[in-house]
């Protein structure tokens, strides 16, 4: 029988799983329930094969679907020469779904964020000087006739899978019984580098720039930690460029590291119930 019929969130793709004894199947798509049996020609085979246990088996099917219409799906077996209907057919809507973000908070942003408000504190205490009152922490490269030194660029070097697991699922499904449905969660642990550079005109005040940009990371750990970032490290050097922008520039560069999930959940509604006529 067909157990679930169910819309992916890809969009224009259904997700169908069955449960057949040991023989034959196939299955048939309709855009009305009215299956003349197999084959049908007003019908497309969107999944067969030979059962060699009970287990369910997934069919995924995405040739030609369009969101928003119903499609109608069954199950046939072969039975003594035969292809009979198991159970009745089950329908699906295929629609796209807005993807929810496990963990929305993008660490290039969260540690540019942190960087802000502790370099603000550090000028607040007297421990950095800046003109504007506040140390800018820049997206992008600085354009020097068009920034106050110094300042801090916080850029995306790299994001990469790092650790992922047999079918890209990293948590157990959840049941929400106050919605009646199954969060199931996708995805893997990426792993990030984001380039923090200290511009400065002098090379002192990158010394206290350096400083300051190690403490505030540290003491934000437990603000990553609750973000989900970890295994974090941040190996840092020195830079100097005296022809590119026109003026010297001190640089100091952190190499800032750290794990964090990239995974999408998805609700999927229970089967309350399915009807199964045996056949012999």
């Amino acid at each position: 029988m067909i157990s679930i019929a169910q819309s992916l969130p890809s969009g224009a793709a259904v997700l169908l799983s069955i449960t057949a004894p040991q023989c034959e199947w196939v299955v048939l798509r309709r855009e009305d329930a009215s299956f003349s049996g197999f084959p049908d020609l007003n019908a497309v085979v969107v999944g067969s094969g030979q059962t060699l246990d009970t287990l369910p088996i997934e069919v995924i099917d995405y040739q030609g679907l369009i969101n928003g219409q119903t499609y109608w799906y069954q199950l046939y077996t072969l039975q003594s020469n035969s292809w009979v209907a198991v159970a009745g057919p089950l329908s699906a809507i295929p629609a796209y779904q807005a993807q929810t973000q496990f963990e929305i908070i993008e660490p290039v942003e969260l540690v540019r964020e942190r960087l802000e408000v502790g370099l603000a504190g550090e000028v607040a205490l007297g421990n950095l000087n800046h003109p504007l009152g506040a140390v800018p922490v820049l997206r992008s490269p600085p354009i020097v006739d068009h920034v106050v030194f110094p300042c801090i660029t916080v850029l995306l070097e790299t994001r990469a899978p790092d650790v992922r697991g047999i079918g890209e699922m990293v948590l157990p499904d959840q049941f929400l019984s106050d919605e009646d449905a199954w969060e199931h969660y996708q995805g893997w642990l990426d792993r990030s580098v984001i380039q923090i550079t200290a511009w400065s005109l002098n090379a002192e005040e990158r010394a206290l720039l350096r400083r300051a940009i190690q403490s505030i990371l540290i003491v934000n750990f437990p603000v990553f930690a609750d973000a989900g970032l970890t295994l974090i490290d941040f190996p840092t050097s020195d830079n100097f460029d005296p022809q590119s922008f026109g003026v010297p520039i001190y640089q100091a560069v952190f190499q800032f590291s750290c794990q964090h999930p990239a995974i999408t959940t998805t609700r999927l509604p229970i089967v309350h119930h399915v009807e199964s006529t045996p056949h012999g």
